[in-house]
């Protein structure tokens, strides 16, 4: 039973450090569209396309980062924009309750099973009225089991000024155990969640391996086409990205396509993304290929970056520029 109770907290500890994660380069899947570059770089206009090819990248690490895990990549701006729904989610799946709650909810159970059997795992006050509600669905309580799910729902719940809303799951498909190890893939699915600063809605696969403790693992995660709404603006999160974590820092590397509205580039990983033990983003770099082959190279720094324009078959750059403020 012990070691029950320390599995079940490191799974759910492990999820809890991704739920709201993409997918990518190297990932378990690649993203399920779409199959081909779409978009169009010029020598004109590349600063600007690829600001806004960005954007959705940034978007979706920030909304991670206030969910609990450090994602330096993201810009001020774009964390400011995420914080509303974000902020919320992390209040619900935040380390030290979820997975708490989780592990002795299940062990609670003793050793009756139970047909899907549901049951909360209680609330999460909002910093200005309601709650994000938590259940958990299970076949067994003994062991993880395909199809368990664990979902917050918003309860009338107001964080920071904005009105959370729609539901977040997590849904087990696969999870092995060895001595030292855990291996675990899951389904992500929102449902509206979030506020009208940012809102999200489709899903995700998660794959992930680690130790026991949680706390070094690799972990892959894949947007299939998720819907998102921040403001005024619309995106589609098509990428994907894999991470390595453990206690001196991390490391991840970006896949997939980002889109500008129907204008998507294929994403090219070129210089791993090295992060601190701080969360400080130190250095990376990728490329966003257009329809033609023509690139832009992103070379990430912390607070910092440059874009440098390529036609295709061509080592010589057409120009360099600085471009968005990217980590802390």
């Amino acid at each position: 039973m012990r070691a029950y109770k320390k599995t079940a907290t490191a799974v759910a500890l492990g999820l809890t450090l991704v739920a709201c994660g993409g997918g990518g380069g190297g990932g378990d899947d690649a993203p399920a569209n779409p199959q081909a570059a779409t978009g169009d770089f010029t020598a004109g206009a590349y600063r600007t396309e690829t600001d806004q090819a960005l954007e959705p990248l940034l978007l979706a690490f920030a909304f991670e980062g206030t969910v609990g895990t450090t994602r330096p990549f993201a810009s001020d701006e774009s964390r400011a924009r995420a914080a509303a729904a974000g902020s919320a989610g992390g209040a619900a799946l935040q380390t030290g309750g979820f997975e708490r709650r989780l592990a002795e909810r299940l062990l609670a159970r003793g050793g009756r099973v139970q047909a899907l059997a549901t049951e909360s795992l209680g609330s999460s006050a909002c910093t200005d009225g309601g709650s994000l509600d938590l259940t958990v669905t299970y076949a067994d309580p003994q062991k993880f089991t395909p199809g368990d799910r664990i979902v917050a729902t918003s309860n009338a719940c107001v964080e920071d000024g904005f009105a959370i809303g729609g539901s977040f799951s997590l849904v087990l498909s696969e999870f092995r155990e060895s001595a030292s190890s855990i291996s675990v893939k899951a389904r992500i699915v929102a449902d509206q969640f979030g506020s009208t600063a940012l809102r999200i809605d489709g899903t995700g696969r998660i794959a992930l391996v680690m130790n026991d403790q949680a706390t070094a693992g690799t972990v892959s995660i894949t947007y299939d086409g998720m819907s998102v709404v921040a403001g005024a603006k619309q995106f589609v999160w098509d990428h994907g990205y894999t991470y390595i974590y453990d206690e001196t820092g991390e490391t991840f590397e970006l896949g997939g396509y980002v889109a500008v509205n129907d204008r998507h580039y294929r994403i090219r990983q070129d210089q791993t993304f090295v992060v601190d033990s701080g969360g400080t983003l130190m250095s990376g770099r990728i490329s966003l290929f257009d329809k033609d082959g023509d690139r832009v190279q992103v070379d990430a720094f912390s607070g910092s970056s440059t874009y440098t324009f390529f036609v295709a078959g061509n080592a010589t750059p057409v120009g360099s520029v600085a471009g968005l403020p990217l980590g802390n």
